[in-house]
């Protein structure tokens, strides 16, 4: 009697730890490779936590083909559904993507297939658009820090930012890099767009001594033409680059 209580309870540790077989998609075969086609996803009611996390887009962007499931954890931590732990090839995910308090919430699932080694091989989100939001980094820095007043070298406090931000960019990874200069409305426009172009000129060339492809990065200048802060014009001088500080900037968009 003992000896069959003992094999009951081993028999029901292996089926919470494998989560009874769980599989959600049909017919994946053992290399893990599948299209977006073959792949299902549970119902989002199905969750087994209370609603979805917020996971670190940084985390997110470090997952890639070949990682073991506890690599996955330390980075994700684990699957929001009933899927267990070992001897399962999907796990499954819910996650809210939004970044700022101001934003909606961006519901996304995401899927993990993995072969049958247990290493990750196919990766799939629903909607498709949130792939674009984790494989996207968005950089904003401020002109004051990047260059001396109606310059466009780089100022040693300056290269220091662009090397932090490279730092955190893969360059093996980035696909895309956008480098785009503003300014504010003091001055000529036509003398505004010339250095906002010399200015991301000057990033970009940062970019190139870090080892980055040349001929992934696109930098242009918009000048003055796309504020994000209004400010009245009869305001004393001083008051009014304080004001306008928010608009001299350099964007950096890099799609991975």
């Amino acid at each position: 009697m003992k000896k069959c209580l003992k094999l009951l309870a081993f028999s029901l540790t292996l089926l919470a730890v494998s989560g009874c077989s769980y599989k959600v998609s049909d017919r994946i075969p053992k290399d893990g490779i599948v299209s977006r086609d073959e792949v299902k996803f549970p119902d989002p009611k199905d969750i087994s936590r209370n609603g979805p996390t917020y996971p670190s887009l940084e985390n997110l962007r470090k997952i890639e083909a070949g990682m073991s499931k506890d690599e996955i954890k330390s980075l994700i931590d684990h699957p929001h559904f009933d899927e267990g732990l070992y001897g399962v090839i999907e796990w499954d995910y819910l996650f809210n993507l939004k970044q700022a308090a101001k934003e909606e919430d961006k519901i996304c699932q995401f899927k993990i297939i993995f072969d049958n080694k247990y290493k990750a091989r196919s990766f799939f989100y629903e909607p498709q658009s949130c792939q674009d939001l984790v494989n996207t980094q968005n950089f904003t820095i401020s002109n004051d820090i990047l260059f001396d007043f109606a310059k466009s070298t780089l100022k040693q406090d300056g290269v220091k930012e662009i090397n932090n931000i490279i730092s955190q960019i893969n360059s093996k990874k980035a696909k895309t890099i956008k480098i785009v200069g503003h300014t504010d409305m003091i001055g000529k426009e036509s003398s505004n767009l010339v250095l906002s172009f010399d200015r991301a000129k000057s990033v970009k060339d940062e970019f190139t001594k870090n080892g980055f492809d040349e001929t992934i990065i696109l930098f242009y200048g918009v000048g003055e033409s796309e504020p994000v802060k209004e400010c009245d014009k009869k305001l004393k001088k001083q008051e009014l680059i304080e004001c306008l500080a928010p608009n001299r900037r350099v964007n950096i968009i890099v799609k991975n």
